[in-house]
């Protein structure tokens, strides 16, 4: 440890900020791709949180990362899409819309929109890991380090009642408790981000950049984000952690002499103390209790999957197996998952309450391999099976033979992101997809590129294009959901009067291929005119829009 005590901590701490700062203003896009794909988050949000994170991730990166790609770093792009990674996820995603085009009565809907932003997303992503692995190779775990830092201190806040806005309270909790959701919407996507954090920070824990006066800061950082991660109670994000840090561990363990000169010495002490100390403060905020992690109460053994979240998932995975064999070749289409699975779905899980004790609805198998078969068949799903496979093996072989911190985040992020991929939307929702695509990015980066600058022309018209085309889909996310937020916002306090349900009109006339909305402005309406008949006239024309737009889409009858 004395190569770390060469300065003060004060000194030590100081500089790790400077160099952390430095390192954020040179990898600008990458960090604030990641931070609106996480971080950004409104109280009482009416829908899935994700539409509106991921539309605003797709705006800012229409109308800043791109352009910024397209003139600073076009070979790069080039790169990544002629990469075996690029092209198998490009083949993948083709071979889903192919399976949409010729599936039969298919209407585009707002669903299909959110799946082509989410594989821009992706793409974009990738090739700012290509262009953190050209240029900064530490700016994965900063950007991650950042965002999973920012998360635990709204996460610990929850737990300590101090946060109160984003966090829904213990009534409308289904286990009578207050949940940790930070700045993700709910518990199970907070746990996933900061599970990839936990593994992202131990690698740069473990293995200290050359240089660096001091690992306090990254110590601090762990140790904060394991107690926010063990207070979400997420099993599945504890397992994805434990993953991820082995997988920083092993590389290390295996390595020999002459497959790489190592940089620094393994601060193992570091890492078991602030893996400890996470746990310790976790414990002191919440006490024993959330060790077991039994976030819904139920009789049954923790590892019985008998209690109520692993049946849901067992349930979905059953039913979207069932849809896999009814087309196994084809698939059923990009995006197409929510319109078909309800032919699907047992009765059984359908039946579990969510919040408020309103129903559910699956918009995701809560595993990304089997939604990759579903929508593209045995062909689709082969291909993303394949570049997982082929991406976990590149980053284990670069992280064994070079040993440095920024492939070891590389390999923590795919491993602990594989893992929460397998049991929820983590390749999908855009805090946890963003990072895992960016580590698949910087493990595809090839060893030789193209001069820079070359293809700025091609790339530039690229941009232009991919605003044009995508502009239109992240105006109709964002209007119908903003509108919808104010509309909820503001009916709390006023309650519902004609002035607000014109909010929600125009979100639904901005967004007329959104479910959603569509059923809450029908459902909405009707109330309305139950309660006050004197004003049917008013509010029956636009009861009658939201069901043409529900009969357009062909779920009227749902």
């Amino acid at each position: 440890m004395a190569a770390h005590d060469d300065a003060p901590e004060g000194g030590a701490l100081a500089a790790a900020f400077g160099a952390w700062g430095r390192l954020v203003a040179a990898s600008w896009e990458l960090h604030l791709l990641l931070v609106c794909g996480a971080l950004f988050m409104l109280p009482e949000i009416p829908t899935d949180a994700d539409v509106i994170k991921t539309a605003l991730a797709a705006g800012v990166t229409l109308i800043a990362v791109l352009p910024s790609i397209a003139w600073r770093a076009p070979h790069l792009a080039r790169a990544w899409f002629a990469s075996t990674g690029g092209r198998l996820l490009v083949a993948a995603a083709v071979v889903a819309a192919l399976s949409a085009w010729a599936a039969e009565d298919v209407v585009w809907s707002s669903a299909m929109s959110d799946r082509v932003l989410q594989l821009v997303l992706a793409h974009v992503a990738a090739i700012l890991g290509c262009v953190a692995a050209r240029r900064h190779p530490d700016a994965l775990g900063s950007a991650l380090m950042t965002v999973a830092l920012i998360a635990a201190v709204v996460g610990v806040l929850q737990a300590l009642g101090l946060e109160n806005s984003l966090s829904p309270p213990p009534e409308r909790s289904p286990s009578g408790e207050r949940e940790i959701v930070s700045l993700m919407g709910n518990t199970n996507r907070a746990g996933a981000l900061l599970a990839l954090g936990v593994a992202a920070l131990s690698a740069v824990l473990v293995l200290p950049r050359q240089g660096s006066r001091g690992p306090l800061l990254s110590a601090l950082a762990l140790a904060l984000t394991t107690t926010t991660l063990v207070l979400t109670e997420g099993r599945g994000a504890r397992l994805a952690a434990t993953l991820g840090v082995l997988a920083t561990v092993l590389p290390l363990l295996v390595w020999k002499p002459g497959g790489g000169a190592p940089r620094a010495r393994p601060a193992w002490l570091w890492l078991a103390g602030a893996l400890l100390a996470g746990v310790v403060g976790a414990v002191a905020c919440g006490g024993t209790d959330v060790l077991l992690a039994r976030k819904l109460p139920d009789s049954a053994p923790i590892l019985s999957g008998e209690d109520v979240t692993t049946e849901v998932r067992l349930s979905l995975w059953r039913s979207t197996s069932a849809m896999v064999a009814d087309a196994p070749f084809s698939g059923h289409g990009l995006g197409r998952f929510r319109a078909v699975f309800p032919d699907y779905r047992e009765q059984a899980e359908a039946s579990v309450v969510g919040l408020r004790g309103l129903p559910t609805a699956a918009w995701h198998p809560h595993n990304e391999l089997l939604l990759g078969f579903a929508e593209g068949g045995l062909i689709g799903g082969g291909l993303l099976l394949l570049l997982l496979l082929l991406s976990l093996r590149r980053a284990w072989i670069v992280a064994r033979e070079d040993r440095t911190a920024a492939d070891l985040v590389a390999l923590a992020v795919l491993v602990a992101g594989t893992a929460v991929g397998m049991l929820q939307d983590a390749w999908t929702s855009p805090g946890t997809a963003l990072p895992f695509f960016a580590a698949v990015g910087y493990v595809w980066t090839p060893a030789a590129v193209g001069p820079p600058g070359a293809g700025r022309r091609t790339a530039l018209v690229v941009a232009l294009l991919a605003l044009l085309c995508v502009g239109p889909m992240v105006r109709a996310r964002l209007a119908g959901h903003w509108g919808a937020w104010r509309f909820q916002r503001i009916a709390a306090v006023e309650g519902i009067n004609l002035e607000n349900f014109e909010l929600l009109t125009r979100a639904a006339a901005a967004a007329p291929r959104d479910e959603d909305l569509q059923r809450m402005l029908q459902h909405t309406g009707m109330r309305i005119m139950a309660q006050a008949p004197q004003v049917a006239r008013q509010v029956s024309p636009h009861v009658a829009d939201a069901v043409l737009r529900l009969e357009t889409l062909g779920v009227a009858d749902r």
